[in-house]
């Protein structure tokens, strides 16, 4: 069981996508319902923060792909 941290409710590990960059336990600290509550509320500020990006990382981007 892990503890999210929006919501505060204790879920099983399945209800968390994984993150490598995590050392503690391997997961994020949100759970999937949540992450999915933000980006639906935030799709605007999430499409404008990429579109950013990649006009101010355009050779990275393009090596990268």
């Amino acid at each position: 069981m892990k503890t999210c941290k929006k919501c505060l409710e204790d879920k099983e590990y399945s209800k968390f996508y994984k993150d490598k960059y995590n050392k503690k336990d391997g997961y994020k600290n949100s759970c999937i319902e949540c992450i999915l509550i933000y980006q639906k509320e935030n799709k605007d500020k999430i499409l404008l923060y990429q579109k950013n990006y990649a006009i101010n990382n355009y050779e990275k981007e393009k090596l990268r792909k």
